[in-house]
Order: structure tokens, then sequence, then C-alpha cells
């Protein structure tokens, strides 16, 4: 039995912890686990997948699938750490296939429904209005949705390729770069269809669909983290704000937590996740939803993530003093995260965010971003973490019209209050950008 601290498990023998890859980000944090790797793949092929899958080969896929395989039947494991999509994707699928009685995982349907944001969102009982077309078939005008509509790939793959889109000329050109591009982004979903999943169930998962979605204009943005126990139980571990660009409805500015919603209306997006991972059937994990607040309070589904929000894992830290992957881990040895572990009104400490500092402009990124004030920035504010996605200066960013920009870094820090939150951010931005399109 694991007996739970603010901090971190303690346990008087060492568990041994099950993951895809390496994991330099948490290896860092010096868990007291001993992690093991599915594969012998380095970190950097699970990078490569996540942000470059293009460059990725068909046979490394199958080594992937298989050595993980090799790995789950013959060696003996604790727990497991569902950390990224693909972890969920095909270790759920492998636990499928070779369960373990000591090991809770969640079904890889529950976790394919939730991945696939079209079969998905049929499985919502109040969605947005939505549709989709076969990017590879010509008959696809009369199933689009009136302009302007919203565009993305179904697996969705660390937020590539979401488009508004406005007229015909942009959906024709989206079209383009969607035939070229999606077939090489979607390799490893697709491997791991083609060898677990029952296509005479989910035909369309065996084809090159994307998901087009009304555009919401008139709600706020909400997320959901919380899991599932082997009974279907379901617990919620924390809400967040997902706080937009003003002049921009598509950008996110910040990510605060805790939420500054009442009560009365966290309960009402509550049962709707409730709902949703009743009605998939899912169990023993972790699951992150993000939300819509509607006029009228009407709350819907953006969409579902089968694993937990591991950014958040610092804010958590942050503001509650509780460790995330210490509750996901717990949750695959089949013991529910105590109370001292789950953030609560008796654990909190400040609020926290992450800042987001991006851009939608083209050009090189010295004369977007003021690089010499992000190292006065971090001398200032050593408690706070940067995490620096573009670094070079002269990086010449080209053909930027994805819908949410580019991601320049991000910025985790706390504050007393939500205020002070939203005045720091703002501060950050108007320190760090030299140009900016919808922030300032």
């Amino acid at each position: 039995m694991l007996k739970m601290d603010n901090e971190q498990t303690k346990t008087d023998d060492i568990l041994k912890i099950l993951r895809l890859f390496q994991d330099p980000e948490v290896d860092r944090l010096k868990l007291n686990y001993e992690f093991v790797n599915a594969t012998k793949f380095p970190f950097s092929f699970a990078n490569m997948l996540a942000y470059k899958p293009e460059k990725s080969d068909p046979e490394d896929m199958i080594r992937l699938l298989e050595e993980t395989e090799k790995f789950v039947q013959e060696q003996d494991i604790d727990g497991v750490l569902l950390k990224f999509d693909i972890e969920a994707l095909i270790l759920s699928a492998v636990f499928s296939k070779y369960p373990k009685k000591n090991i809770k995982i969640p079904s890889f349907e529950s976790i394919f429904l939730s991945h696939h944001k079209y079969y998905g969102r049929l499985k919502e009982r109040n969605p947005i209005k939505f549709g989709y077309i076969d990017i590879f078939e010509d008959d696809y005008k009369d199933k689009i949705l009136p302009f302007p509509f919203f565009l993305k790939p179904i697996d969705l793959n660390v937020s590539l390729h979401q488009y508004i889109i406005k007229n015909e000329e942009d959906f024709e050109n989206v079209l383009k770069i969607l035939r070229k591009e999606l077939p090489e982004i979607d390799k490893y979903s697709r491997f791991c269809y083609e060898r677990y999943l029952d296509f005479t169930k989910y035909p369309l998962a065996a084809k090159y669909i994307v998901l087009l979605e009304e555009i919401v204009d008139d709600g706020y943005q909400i997320n959901w983290e919380g899991f599932a126990d082997d009974d279907g139980n379901i617990f919620t571990y924390c809400w967040t704000d997902e706080v937009l660009a003003d002049k921009n409805k598509v950008i996110f500015s910040d990510f605060i937590m805790p939420s500054g919603f009442n009560e009365d209306l966290l309960e009402k997006a509550e049962k709707v996740c409730c709902d949703y991972l009743r009605d998939i059937n899912f169990r023993n994990g972790f699951a992150n939803i993000e939300l819509w607040v509607r006029k009228n309070n009407n709350i819907q589904i953006i969409e579902v993530n089968p694993r937990c929000a591991y950014p958040y894992y610092h804010q958590y830290l942050l503001s509650f003093g509780t460790n995330l992957y210490d509750s996901v881990i717990q949750l695959s040895l089949g013991i529910i995260p105590d109370q001292k572990s789950i953030p609560s009104k008796s654990n909190f400490k400040r609020f926290s965010t992450t800042t987001v500092i991006s851009t939608k402009m083209n050009g090189k990124l010295s004369e977007i971003v003021n690089y010499p004030v992000v190292g006065e920035l971090m001398k200032k504010n050593n408690d706070y973490i940067f995490y620096i996605m573009l670094s070079d200066p002269n990086f010449i960013i080209e053909n930027n019209i994805q819908n949410a920009g580019r991601v320049i870094m991000r910025i985790f820090y706390g504050k007393e209050s939500y205020e002070e939150i939203i005045k720091e951010s703002l501060s950050l931005k108007k320190a760090l950008l030299l140009k900016d399109d919808y922030f300032l």
C-alpha cells in the first residue's frame, strides 16, 4: 500500500514503472520509482513522432510496436506512466492484447474514442455542430459546413493543422496542404489502427478525414482534469481556466489554475465530463477535457484527451503542492489517489498559470521577440520556469497560417491572486514581443 504526502509517493520498495520511451523531463524530477522503457528508441524519436512525424520510417514504427509487445509479455512491471498521446494509444492497445492482472490501464477502444476527434464527437450528448470530409474524395462540397468554419485533423497531433476556413479559396488552399502533409503526420496513429482497431466497427479510421466544426465565438474555455477508477467511478482532479487573447478568440493567452468560475457552473460542467467518460466506458486512467461555456451556461465539449495534461505538472506543484505523475502512477497500481494528493481548497497555496508567448506573424524571430529581455526576465524571476520552443533569434517563420500561430515560449509561475496573474501576463507580453498581432 502506498503512503502519500503532498510532494511524492513513498514506498518501502522501489516500484518498477513502465513508459514507452526514456523521458528526460521526468528523469530530472527524480521521482521515487524505477522507470523502465518498453522500447530502445531514444526520446528524440518520440519528439520526432510528435513534432516531425513525416521524417519517421515505417519500419521504425513496426519495430516500435513489436518491441513494446515483446516487453509487456516478458517483463514484470508494477505500474504505468501514461504521459503522451502516443503512449496512451500504444500501451493501451498492447495491454488490451496482452493484459496483466496487476496493471490498471484504460481499454484501447476508450482511448481511441477520445483520441479520434470524429468518433469522439459521436459519443457526446450535446455536441457543437460538426461534420467531416475525406480529403481525397471529390464530393466534399456537399459535406462542408457554411463558411466560416473550423477545421482540424481527427488525431490532432500536437495541435497541428487547425484552421479557420473563411471561404472556398481558403478551403482549397488548406486542402492542398492537407493532402500533402496529413498522410505523413498521421503515421503513428495509422499503424496503431491497422494493427489493433476493428475497422468494421470504425471504418472512417481507415480514411484520411478531417473534422469540420462551427466556430464558437460566444463562450469561455475551461479545462477539467480527472480520472476514473476500475469500477467506473469518476473523480475531479482540478479545474483550469483557458484564457483566450481578447483580439482573437482562437489564441491562448494563459492557463490559470484554479478556475475562477463559480461552483454551480463547475458542477454542471463536471456532469458533462462524467457522462462522456461513462458513455465510452473509460476506466483506470486520467483524462483531460476542454469545454466551452456558452450563453445561458450551455456547456459543450471542445475535445477530450485520454491522458493527463502533463504541461500542468508544474502548476499543480505551485498551486497545491501535489504531484500529478504520482497520481497517474498510483491509478495504474489500482490505488485511488488520496485526498492529500488531489488539489483541493485545503491544500491550496496560490494561483498559477502558463503564460503563452506566440505569434501569427512571419519573419525573423529577432524582429518579433526581444530575446535579450528573456535572459533579464529569467534572472529577475528565478522562481519562474521558462520553456523556450523557438530559441534561435535568426530563425525565420514562414507560411504561418495555422490557427494558433507559432508558440515561441511558455512561462510557468504563481501569484497570490487571479488578478495578479492577468496583470503579470500582460506585462510579460509587453516586455517580450517587439511586434504583436493579437495579445496587446
